[in-house]
C-alpha cells in the first residue's frame, strides 16, 4: 500500500513539473494580474540600438548613432548617459576629434555631409574576452564604429575599453568605401577619393592584397557601387565553433562578412577573389556578400548565432528612415555565417542580377518588397471615440535598425529597435519587443513592447472574442496601416475584416488560417496595452511568405454600454470657452454615429467651425446637442460653450530682466524659477550684464515659467535674445504647450535641422529647419513670428524658414509657456535677454530686423547735425516738405541746439519721416522742442495711420491750450496741465504701451492715462515733424528726436536720459518748466478744439472727448517736480546718448551680422517640400546642387523653387534631368553693376544653370523659368509701371523686359524668362503722359483701416501628476497557490487513470 502510494506522488510531482515553463516560478512580472495599476515608462532616444548585457553588473545597454546610448536593468525602463558630439570632454570618445582622427581623415569631421559637425553612425560593441590590450591585458569591450561623409564614402574603425560606459580609445580604421581610382573630390570636401588614401596601401605593401581590384571602379573610375557596398552599420559576433565575425554593409552593393583575428579585432582579408558554392561574391578586400545590393534599401545588418536552432538568423531593414520613408525590419537565415541567407519561402537575400540598374542608389525601387520576412512596420492599433484610453492609439512610424538579444538566464528573446511614432514626427525612442519562435523556428515579435510579461498556458475561454487587428503584409512604404476587427469566434471560426479558423495548441501556441493568404503560426501572450492602460490578450503569427500578423484583445461591451462611453467621453472633450473650430466627430466605435445641431450655427457650425465675434461685440454662448446612435439605442448630449469676441492685438509680455523677472509691459505677473521641468521647481536664475542692462542666466538644470496664456490665438510672435554656453540637442530657449501633447518649441540645435522652431500639435509635427546652428559664447536674437499658419523664422534679422500650415497649437486661453525648460529634454545653459511675447500681431520683417539691430529699442535717432541723418543707420534720411506733410518746397536750416545741432523750422516747412517707423501698440517718442512762437493745434511730432487716425504731440493744444499729446478721431486729449515756454528748450517725452500713455516734460510725469488708441497696427504709417495735414507749421527750433519703435520706455529711463543731457556744462534745459503745472487743467478741455483745421476735422472734438479727460489731468503733476528724479542720474553725465545712441556691453550685433551660408546639396528627396507640383528646397542658399539620383524621381512636369534673400526661382524640372549633378546659382553681381542700377527696386541677381562639367543652361526655349523678385514699396511709385528687365554683362539695361504679375499683399513681382543672365526690377512708366502716386507724399485718408487680432488672456495653470512605478505582478505566494492548485487537479486526474486502467486489467 505504501509503495502504491509513494509510486503514485511521485508520478504527479513528475507531470507537475513537467507541465511548468522553467521561468514559471521566477519572481518576475506575469501577466495574469488584469487588475494591476497604471504603469510608467522612462523612455530613451538612441537611433540604431545595438544591444549588449554587462554581465558584472547585469545590466542591459544599447549603444547608437550619433553617440548616443542608454542603459537599463530591466529592458523596461531606460536612461540615456552620454552627451552626443560634445566634445573634448566627450563620454565615449573623450576628445572625440584628436581620438578618432585617423577615421575622420576619410570622412566623418567636418566634410562634405558633416560639414561644421560630425557623424558617427550605428556603432556595435562586443565583449572580445581574447582582445590584446595596449599593456598586454586580454579582454575589451570593442567598439565598432563608422565615420561617413556621403552615401558612399564611409568607414568602419575600431575603438576599446575595459568599461562599458568607456572612454573608448581608437585602435585602427578597418574597412573604407567610396574611394575612386583617380583623383576626386566631393562637394565641399578637401578628401582625395583616391584609394591610396584609405588602408588599401598598407595592405597591398604588406601583402595581404597583391592590387586592387579593377571592379571596384566604374569605367570613369567613379566607385562601383551596384556592386560594393558603403562601409557602415557593422555588426559582430560570435559564430557556432567560436570564431569571431563582422557582417557589414549598407545600401549600395549589399551586406558582406569577414571573419576577424579575435586578439587585434582586425578583419582576416580574403586577399583573393572567388565565389561561393551558391555563385555569391568573394572579393579580396571586403569579404563574401551575403544580402541584398544592387542599390536598394537595404541597411542595418544584424546577426546572431543561436545554439538552439542551430540558425544564424539576419535581421536587415529596407525603406528610409525618417518617418515617411517606410523603414522596417527584415529577417532571415543560414546553417552558415557566410550564407546563403533565406526567407521563410526560400528566397535568397543577395538580390538577384536581374535588379542591376547600374551604379546608384535607388530609393524609389521596391522591387525587392517581396524578399525577406517583414518582421514590424508602420502600423497603428487605433483608438476610437469611446474606447478605453486617451489618444489615437498605439502604433509605430519607421521601426527600424534592430538589434536582437537571447538572454539566457531569463530564458526571453527579443527584439530591440528605434522607432518613429504616428503624428510625432522625427522624434525617437527605443523599444523592446520579446519575440518567440513559431513553429518553423523563426522568432516572431510581440504587439507591444515588453513590459515584463512572461508566456504561460491559457485556454480557449481566454483568447475568445474580438481583436484590432494588424497585417503588416510585404509593402516598403511610408503609408500607415490602422488596425481593422476581427473576432475569434467559439466555434473556431474567424470573422470580421478577414474570415476563417482558428486553433489553440500547446498551451499557448496560435494557429491562425485565413481565407485566401494561408496559415500564421505564432502564439498569444498577455501583454500591457499603453492605450488602454491595460493586461490584455494577445497574437503574434508568421505566415510561410514571412508575413507577420498581430491581434489585441479588446473587451466585449453592449451597445448601450458604448453609447454611454461615448458620451461620457464627449461631455469632458470641450472647453467651458471657445477662441477655435471644434471637433465635432461623426463616427465614433464600432460605426456610432453622431450628428450635431447648434443652436448658433452662424458662430459654431455643425462642422464645428468657429466664427468669433467682432472686437467690441459680446461673447457667444452656443449650445452644441449630440445624438448618439448605435444599433437600437439612441442618446443626446448638450454642450454649452462660450465663443469669445475677438480682441486686439499687441505685446503681451515683455521680460528684459533689468527689474529681476517682471513683466516690463504689466500685462503679466513675474516669471516664477522652476527646476529642469517647465512643471517642477528648485532651480536658480541669476542675472548677469545682458544685451541691454541685465539678462537671465541660466545653469543648465533650471529654467523660467512664464505667465499662462500669453499667446491664445492662431497670430503671435516671440522675439528674445541668446547666448548659449552650450549647445544639446532637443533643449529649448522659449517653449509654448497647451499639453505635452501640443506645443512649439524654438530649439538651438537638432541633428536634422540646426537651429529650428520644431512643433507637435496632437501629432501634427512641423520641422521649420534653418541651414545654421547659433554659436556659443556669443549673442544671437531669434525671432517666430505665425500668421494663421504662415510661419516665419529669423536668426539675427535674417528670414531662414518660410513657410505654410504652421500648427494652430495656441486655441485655448491658459497655455504654459516657458524659457530653457519643457517636459523632456536637458535644459538651457546660458544667458537670455529682451524676451517680448506678441498675442495677436506677426511682427513684418522690418520690425524684426529693427528688434535685431536696436536692441535697447531705439528705432531712430534724428540729431539735426547739419543734416537729417538717422543715427542709428535704420532709415533713410528725413525729407522736407511744405507747409503740410504731403506738399513739397519748403526749407528747413540748422543751429546751435541743446546738444550739437538744432533743426530750424521757419512755420512754413516740415520734415516728412520714413514710413513705419512705429507698427506696435508698444513705443516711445522724445523731443527737445524750443518754440519760437505757439500756434494753436500746431504739430511737432505728428503720426497717421489715416488721416482719420492719429497723434500729435502739440504745444499749445485745444481748450486752455495746454502742452498734450492729442489723438483723433477716437479723440484723445493727453494734456500736461502747462504749456512748455518759448524761446526755452524744453524735453516732451510720450510712451504708449498697450493703451497706457505715459506723457513727461523735462523728464517728469505730467500725464498718465488709459484706453489710448491703439494706431500703429501697419507697417506703413505716416510720421513727419512740424507739419501734418491741416494746420500751421512748426516755427521754432528741435533737437535730438528719439524714437522707439516697440518699446515703452520706463519713467527711469527717461528721467535718466533728461539728466544725462541738462548735466552737460552750459545747456539751458529751460527756466522754471513746472511752474503752476496744474492751474485748471481741465477747464472746458473741448471749447475751440481748432479754427477749421483741414476740411472741419476738429467739429466738437470736445464733446465727451474720452470721460472728461481734462479733470484731474494727473496726481499734482507740478508738485514735487525734483522727488526721485530718476535712478542714480548721475552716472556718466557726459555720455552723449546723440552720438552712440546703441549700446551693447557685450556684441553690437550691427557691427557683427551673422553671414548666411550660402550653399545647399539636396542629395535626397525628402530635402525637398512638396506642394502640389512645386518641390521647394529647405534652405535659404544662394547655390543650391541637386544630384542626378534626385533629379531622376522628380516628374518631370514639376518644377524645384528656391529662394534667396527675397528672390524665388521656380526651375522646371524637365530643364534640369540633363543626365548628370546640377547647380542653381543666385549670383552676386558687382557694386558697379548695383550702381549704375541705382534706381531698381529689388535685389538685382546675376542667375545661372551649371551641368555637373560646369557648362552652363543658358537658353530655356519652351520650358521658362519662373522669377519671383520681392520688391521694396517704398522706391514705388506705381506698381503698374513694375517690370522685370535684363541687365548685359556691361551692366545696361536692355530692351528686353518682361511685364509679370504684382502680388500687393507680399510685394512681390512674378515673371517667366526664358534664357539667364542678371535681372532686376524696375519702374518703366507705361507712358509719360500717366499720373503717379509718391508714396512719401501719399493722402493717409485714402487707407483702409487694418483689422485688429485677437488677444485673450485668462491665466490657468495646468496641472499635472506624477505616474507610479512599474508593479510587481507576479509573487511567490501566487505562484506556490498555483502549484499547490495544479497539484491537486493532476493528482486527482492520474489517480483517476490509474484506477481505470486497474479496473480495465481487471
Amino acid at each position: 500500500m505504501n509503495k502504491r502510494f509513494l509510486k503514485r506522488m511521485t508520478l504527479v510531482f513528475l507531470a507537475v513539473i513537467l507541465l511548468f515553463p522553467g521561468a514559471s516560478f521566477a519572481a518576475e512580472p506575469t501577466t495574469t494580474n488584469t487588475e494591476s495599476p497604471e504603469l510608467t515608462f522612462e523612455r530613451a532616444s538612441v537611433h540604431d540600438p545595438s544591444i549588449i548585457k554587462d554581465n558584472e553588473s547585469g545590466t542591459y545597454y544599447v549603444f547608437g548613432s550619433h553617440i548616443a546610448a542608454a542603459k537599463s536593468t530591466d529592458l523596461i525602463n531606460w536612461e540615456n548617459f552620454t552627451n552626443g558630439y560634445s566634445t573634448p570632454n566627450n563620454t565615449l570618445y573623450g576628445d572625440l576629434s584628436a581620438n578618432l582622427a585617423e577615421s575622420f581623415k576619410w570622412a566623418g569631421e567636418n566634410d562634405s555631409d558633416s560639414k561644421n559637425g560630425f557623424a558617427v553612425w550605428a556603432p556595435d560593441i562586443i565583449w572580445n574576452k581574447d582582445f590584446v590590450n595596449e599593456d598586454g591585458t586580454t579582454g575589451a569591450y570593442t567598439m565598432y564604429y563608422s565615420v561617413s561623409s556621403t552615401y558612399i564614402r564611409s568607414a568602419i574603425g575600431i575603438a576599446s575599453s575595459k568599461n562599458i560606459e568607456g572612454p573608448y580609445k581608437y585602435v585602427d580604421t578597418i574597412m573604407y568605401s567610396g574611394f575612386t581610382n583617380v583623383e576626386a573630390y566631393d562637394n565641399n570636401s578637401q578628401v582625395n577619393k583616391h584609394w591610396s588614401n584609405t588602408n588599401l596601401s598598407k595592405l597591398i605593401d604588406n601583402g595581404t592584397i597583391k592590387e586592387v581590384n579593377p571592379a571596384w571602379f566604374t569605367s570613369t573610375g567613379a566607385y562601383n557601387n551596384k556592386l560594393y557596398t558603403n562601409a557602415i552599420d557593422a555588426n559582430i559576433l560570435y559564430g557556432r565553433d567560436g570564431k569571431l565575425w563582422m557582417t557589414y554593409g549598407s545600401w549600395s552593393g549589399g551586406t558582406f562578412v569577414l571573419e576577424l583575428d579575435k586578439q587585434t579585432g582586425l578583419p582576416y582579408y580574403p586577399g583573393v577573389d572567388g565565389q561561393t558554392e551558391d555563385g555569391r561574391m568573394i572579393d579580396r578586400y571586403f569579404g563574401t556578400k551575403i544580402a541584398n545590393g544592387y542599390g536598394r534599401s537595404a541597411e542595418a545588418t544584424y546577426a546572431l548565432y543561436d545554439a538552439q536552432t542551430d540558425y544564424y538568423y539576419l535581421y536587415i531593414t529596407y525603406g528610409g528612415l525618417a518617418s515617411d520613408g517606410g523603414y522596417q525590419m527584415r529577417q532571415f537565415r543560414s546553417k552558415n555565417i557566410e550564407g546563403p541567407y533565406v526567407d521563410a519561402d526560400g528566397t535568397q537575400a543577395v538580390h538577384p542580377e536581374s535588379f542591376d540598374l547600374g551604379v546608384g542608389n535607388f530609393p524609389g525601387n521596391d522591387d525587392h518588397k517581396e524578399i525577406g520576412n517583414k518582421m514590424i512596420g508602420n502600423f497603428l492599433f487605433k483608438r476610437d471615440l469611446g474606447e478605453a484610453g486617451t489618444g489615437i492609439g498605439t502604433g509605430y512610424l519607421s521601426p527600424g535598425h534592430n538589434s536582437y538579444y537571447i538572454d539566457e538566464e531569463a530564458g526571453k528573446e527579443f527584439f530591440v529597435t528605434h522607432t518613429r511614432f504616428p503624428q510625432q514626427g522625427e522624434m525617437h525612442e527605443v523599444r523592446v519587443h520579446q519575440a518567440f519562435k513559431n513553429s518553423s523556428q523563426w522568432p516572431v515579435p510581440t504587439p507591444y513592447h515588453y513590459a515584463g510579461e512572461t508566456i504561460e498556458t491559457v485556454s480557449n475561454t481566454d483568447v475568445l472574442g474580438d481583436y484590432k487587428y494588424i497585417n503588416h503584409g510585404k509593402e516598403i512604404t511610408g503609408d500607415l496601416t490602422e488596425s481593422t476587427w476581427v473576432k475569434l469566434n467559439a466555434d473556431q471560426t474567424i470573422s470580421g475584416s478577414v474570415t476563417g479558423t482558428w486553433r489553440l495548441y500547446d498551451n499557448y501556441k496560435a494557429e491562425l488560417t485565413i481565407d485566401n493568404e494561408g496559415t500564421y503560426d505564432g502564439v498569444f501572450i498577455r501583454q500591457y496595452d499603453p492605450t488602454s492602460k491595460s493586461w490584455v490578450m494577445t497574437f503574434s503569427a508568421m505566415s510561410g511568405d514571412g508575413v507577420v500578423i498581430w491581434g489585441s484583445h479588446v473587451e466585449a461591451s453592449s451597445d448601450a454600454e458604448l453609447v454611454q462611453a461615448i458620451k461620457a467621453e464627449m461631455s469632458t472633450m470641450y472647453p467651458a470657452t471657445v477662441i477655435s473650430d471644434l471637433n465635432l466627430p461623426t463616427l465614433a466605435t464600432r460605426g456610432t454615429a453622431i450628428s450635431w445641431e447648434s443652436s448658433h450655427p452662424e458662430v459654431v457650425s455643425t462642422d464645428g467651425v468657429v466664427v468669433r465675434p467682432t472686437f467690441g461685440a459680446e461673447d457667444a454662448v452656443v449650445d452644441l446637442t449630440a445624438t448618439i446612435t448605435l444599433g437600437d439605442v439612441t442618446e443626446t448630449l448638450t454642450i454649452t460653450v462660450t465663443v469669445l469676441a475677438e480682441e486686439q492685438g499687441g505685446l503681451a509680455a515683455y521680460y528684459d530682466f533689468s527689474d529681476g523677472f517682471n513683466d516690463r509691459s504689466g500685462n503679466q505677473a513675474a516669471a516664477t524659477v522652476t527646476g529642469n521641468r517647465i512643471n517642477n521647481e528648485g532651480g536658480e536664475i541669476t542675472l548677469v550684464d545682458g544685451v541691454v542692462g541685465q539678462a537671465a542666466k541660466f545653469d543648465g538644470n533650471s529654467g523660467l515659467r512664464l505667465a499662462d496664456g500669453l499667446v491664445s490665438g492662431d497670430t503671435y510672435s516671440i522675439s528674445l535674445w541668446l547666448k548659449p554656453e552650450a549647445i544639446t540637442e532637443f533643449t529649448t530657449a522659449f517653449f509654448g504647450a497647451k499639453t505635452d501633447a501640443n506645443w512649439l518649441s524654438v530649439v538651438p540645435y537638432t541633428s536634422w535641422g540646426n537651429t529650428m522652431v520644431w512643433s507637435n500639435n496632437g501629432g501634427e509635427w512641423y520641422d521649420a529647419n534653418t541651414d545654421m546652428t547659433i554659436p556659443v559664447d556669443e549673442w544671437s536674437h531669434v525671432t517666430l513670428t505665425v500668421n494663421k499658419g504662415n510661419v516665419e523664422f529669423y536668426i539675427n534679422g535674417q528670414a531662414k524658414f518660410e513657410g505654410t500650415g504652421f500648427p494652430h497649437v495656441f486655441d485655448t486661453l491658459d497655455a504654459a509657456f516657458g524659457l530653457g525648460v519643457n517636459y523632456w529634454d536637458t535644459p538651457f545653459k546660458g544667458l537670455m535677454d529682451e524676451v517680448r511675447v506678441y498675442n495677436g500681431v506677426a511682427l513684418p520683417a522690418e520690425e524684426v530686423l529693427s528688434l535685431y539691430e536696436n536692441p535697447d529699442g531705439l528705432t531712430a535717432n534724428y540729431a539735426f547735425e547739419d543734416d537729417l541723418v538717422d543715427l542709428t543707420a535704420n532709415n533713410t534720411d528725413g525729407t522736407i516738405t511744405g507747409n503740410f506733410i504731403d506738399s513739397t518746397g519748403g526749407e528747413i536750416s540748422f543751429a546751435e541746439g541743446i546738444k550739437g545741432k538744432a533743426a530750424v523750422f521757419n512755420g512754413a516747412s516740415g520734415i516728412q519721416l520714413p514710413n513705419g517707423l512705429i507698427s506696435s501698440n508698444s513705443y516711445s517718442v522724445s523731443v527737445w522742442l524750443k518754440p519760437e512762437e505757439l500756434t494753436q493745434h500746431t504739430t511737432t511730432f505728428f503720426g497717421a495711420r489715416t488721416n482719420e487716425s492719429w497723434l500729435s504731440l502739440v504745444p499749445f493744444g485745444p481748450g486752455v491750450g495746454d502742452t498734450m499729446v492729442w489723438s483723433g478721431t477716437q479723440w484723445y486729449d493727453a494734456t500736461t496741465g502747462m504749456q512748455i515756454p518759448v524761446n526755452e528748450w524744453t524735453n516732451v517725452a510720450f510712451t504708449v504701451d498697450n493703451g497706457q500713455i505715459t506723457v513727461y516734460v523735462n523728464g517728469e510725469e505730467a500725464f498718465a492715462g488709459e484706453g489710448f488708441t491703439d494706431l500703429f497696427t501697419t507697417t506703413d504709417g505716416v510720421f513727419s515733424l512740424g507739419v501734418n495735414y491741416w494746420d500751421t507749421p512748426y516755427k521754432g527750433l528741435m533737437d535730438d528726436l528719439l524714437i522707439y519703435g516697440n518699446t515703452a520706455l520706463t519713467s527711469a529711463e527717461v528721467k535718466a536720459y533728461y539728466d544725462s543731457v541738462v548735466g552737460d556744462p552750459g545747456t539751458d534745459p529751460g527756466t522754471d518748466p513746472g511752474t503752476d503745472p496744474g492751474t485748471d487743467p481741465g477747464t472746458d478741455p473741448g471749447t475751440d478744439p481748432g479754427t477749421d483745421p483741414g476740411t472741419d476735422p476738429g467739429t466738437d472734438p470736445g464733446t465727451d472727448p474720452g470721460t472728461d479727460p481734462g479733470t484731474d489731468p494727473g496726481t499734482d503733476p507740478g508738485t514735487d517736480p525734483g522727488t526721485d528724479p530718476g535712478t542714480d542720474p548721475g552716472t556718466d553725465p557726459g555720455t552723449d546718448p546723440v552720438k552712440d545712441p546703441v549700446k551693447d556691453p557685450v556684441k553690437d550685433p550691427v557691427k557683427d551680422p551673422v553671414k548666411d551660408p550660402v550653399k545647399d546639396v539636396v542629395k535626397d528627396k525628402k530635402e525637398l517640400v512638396k506642394e502640389g507640383k512645386v518641390y521647394k528646397t529647405k534652405k535659404a542658399s544662394s547655390e543650391t546642387s541637386i544630384t542626378k539620383e534626385v533629379l531622376d524621381q522628380l516628374e518631370d512636369d514639376a518644377s524645384i523653387e528656391m529662394t534667396y534673400k527675397g528672390v524665388t526661382a521656380a526651375v522646371p524640372v524637365a530643364l534640369l534631368k540633363t543626365g548628370a549633378d546640377i547647380t542653381f546659382k543666385f549670383g552676386e553681381v558687382s557694386k558697379a553693376v548695383v550702381d549704375k542700377n541705382n534706381n531698381a527696386v529689388s535685389e538685382l541677381f546675376d542667375f545661372n544653370i551649371l551641368n555637373g562639367d560646369g557648362s552652363k543652361i543658358s537658353e530655356f526655349g519652351n520650358t521658362p523659368v519662373t522669377l519671383s523678385f520681392k520688391i521694396d514699396p517704398k522706391k514705388v511709385k506705381n506698381t503698374a509701371d513694375l517690370k522685370v528687365v535684363y541687365i548685359d554683362k556691361d551692366g545696361n539695361k536692355t530692351d528686353e523686359v518682361f511685364k509679370g504679375t504684382f502680388d500687393a499683399e507680399t510685394n512681390t513681382l512674378t515673371a517667366e524668362v526664358t534664357h539667364f543672365s542678371i535681372y532686376g526690377v524696375f519702374e518703366i512708366a507705361s507712358s509719360p503722359a500717366e499720373p503717379v502716386t509718391d508714396p512719401e507724399t501719399k493722402d493717409p485718408a485714402k487707407e483702409e483701416p487694418v483689422a485688429k487680432d485677437p488677444e485673450t488672456k485668462d491665466p490657468v495653470k495646468e496641472k499635472t501628476g506624477n505616474g507610479e512605478k512599474l508593479p510587481e505582478t507576479a509573487t511567490n505566494v501566487f505562484n506556490l497557490l498555483t502549484f499547490g492548485a495544479l497539484l491537486m487537479v493532476v493528482g486527482a486526474s492520474i489517480l483517476f487513470i490509474i484506477r481505470k486502467r486497474n479496473k480495465v486489467i481487471g
